[in-house]
């Protein structure tokens, strides 16, 4: 059984918080989980506390532990997170793992005393047939924790349940998706786009609506999502399939070039040009042009491209005479132009006109179930004629991804691991998978107590640390000798980590 220790020991940030707690204070962290009736322990628990090891191991005092627990599950008040294993007078942290309301099991913290009264434990160790040399390194090593001290760790065990289940809910959520893969009956592909997730059915409805009209079309999305595959497909649906297509990325060149480039130039407007140039609006008449990242393009082209929409009216670089273009513009951008109209630094004029239909690009790490039929794509485009799978834990790896190349990134993960892998190689596991693949931890679907206030994990840990060597270095009168030895260090890191912290000004005093 065993169900969430299995799933929480392989998690990332389950594993630096026991580290960190166990170099600190010497306490063991683990998950103790509830059947219908009962508490259990896994067999591989990994303590590093040598005396609660040395408990653990009793079926005696394993037994008086878990009743400990067991007891605090049926008081009125079981989130109450702080209670005494009387037989060895180790104190117990203990946070409540509630699913829907239902107790599912504790993370706890053990191996500390409120005092350095060692009596009772040194009788529990006797019980084990322990001599008194056998005892006196390891309990040398116990910590007496202050009610700060054991703050800290309530706020760490309390997050790292939270956080926890919320990648078990994520992971979850990723089998459900995997097992219904084959069963769904939805629209596989459009085109040139695969995916069946809720949004992408969104998209393919809408574009089965809007393949016969003209209307001019906004495409949203993060980089490497697919607008311009979009942009071709809709070209592809629509009455000008036949008429010419062009891309024009607003980034792509300076403001005087990409005046040239749209509206064209007459030779004596442009240093160095032998001869009159047509521009995309001529060239691209009766078809269709698409403008790819919309939001770089300056605010001068911008108010020129709203009198074509408006009329189809434009003049060349350097020509007083108008022209006339009867061009279909489909645009896209991944900025976000409501902001930048509140800024004036797109105009609204031309975003209305762009934006008589908005189509978005989901990324992908929001429409993770349309992974499997990707990676099935891909595959089959870069080998067509070979049966190429992976195993689940290497589509596992591709789930805890964030992707923040998106659809493209994938791509080029598995057109790399096919350049990579033998020729002969038809079944990939997650070795073949790149190191930043491999190693990805599971990103949750929802925010969590990860942001403290707005910090990160990483400086949410940080501020624990500082606070904890600040304590240490006002008990011991700044003596960093005495630090080091308090806090399980060595002299040169609590140095280093005072000058880390900005705490190297306090002023060290001999004893």
């Amino acid at each position: 059984m065993n169900t969430l220790h299995r799933q929480f020991k392989d998690f990332h940030v389950f594993k630096k918080f026991r580290e960190l707690i166990s170099s600190w204070w010497n306490i063991d962290v683990f998950l103790v989980e509830k059947t219908r009736s009962d508490f259990f322990l896994s067999e591989d628990m990994d303590l590093n506390n040598k005396v609660v090891k040395s408990l653990m191991d009793s079926n005696l005092f394993r037994s008086h532990f878990l009743q400990s627990l067991s007891s605090l599950s049926k008081e009125k008040d079981f989130k109450k997170i702080s209670i005494k294993w009387r037989q060895t007078n180790f104190d117990i942290l203990a946070v409540p793992l509630l699913l829907e309301g239902q107790l599912k099991g504790y993370i706890v913290a053990t191996g500390f005393l409120k005092s350095k009264n060692l009596e009772i434990l040194k009788q529990a160790l006797g019980y084990l047939k322990f001599t008194k040399p056998e005892m006196d390194e390891p309990l040398s090593k116990l910590k007496s924790l202050t009610s700060s001290d054991q703050i800290y760790i309530k706020k760490f065990l309390s997050i790292l349940a939270e956080e926890s289940f919320s990648l078990i809910q994520e992971k979850e959520r990723q089998e459900e998706i995997i097992k219904s893969f084959h069963a769904n009956k939805s629209l596989q592909g459009y085109g040139s786009l695969i995916g069946k997730s809720p949004s992408m059915q969104f998209l393919y409805n809408i574009l089965s609506k809007i393949k016969d009209h003209e209307s001019p079309i906004l495409i949203r999305g993060e980089s490497g999502t697919g607008k311009t595959l979009l942009a071709k497909i809709i070209q592809n649906e629509s009455r000008r399939s036949d008429k010419v297509f062009f891309i024009q990325s607003g980034s792509a060149f300076n403001d005087s070039l990409l005046k040239s480039e749209l509206f064209g130039h007459k030779k004596e407007a442009v240093q160095g040009a032998s001869q009159d140039k047509k521009g995309l609006l001529e060239i691209a008449d009766g078809g269709t042009l698409f403008l790819d990242e919309v939001g770089d393009i300056s605010l001068d082209i911008q108010s020129k491209l709203v009198r074509v929409l408006q009329d189809g009216v434009f003049f060349s670089v350097g020509d007083n005479t108008p022209k006339k273009s009867k061009v279909r513009f489909l645009a896209a951008t991944q900025k976000n132009l409501e902001e930048m109209m509140a800024q004036g630094l797109f105009r609204e004029d031309l975003f209305y006109r762009l934006n008589v239909i908005s189509l978005k690009m989901t990324p992908l790490r929001e429409r993770k179930e349309d992974i499997p039929l990707l990676v099935q794509h891909f595959l089959k485009e870069k080998a067509p004629l070979e049966k190429k799978q992976l195993s689940p834990k290497a589509m596992e790896c591709l789930y805890n991804h964030s992707w923040p190349g998106n659809v493209r990134e994938l791509a080029n993960e598995m057109e790399q691991m096919l350049v990579l892998s033998d020729k002969n190689q038809d079944f990939f596991t997650e070795e073949s998978l790149s190191k930043k693949i491999r190693f990805s931890t599971p990103t949750p679907s929802k925010k969590t107590s990860f942001e403290f206030g707005n910090q990160s994990l990483k400086e949410f840990l940080r501020s624990i640390e500082k606070e904890i060597i600040l304590d240490a270095l006002k008990q011991e009168k700044g003596n960093k000798t005495k630090v080091a030895k308090l806090l399980g260090s060595s002299r040169t890191s609590i140095i280093l980590k005072t000058r880390e912290y900005g705490l190297e000004d306090f002023e060290e005093k001999s004893s």
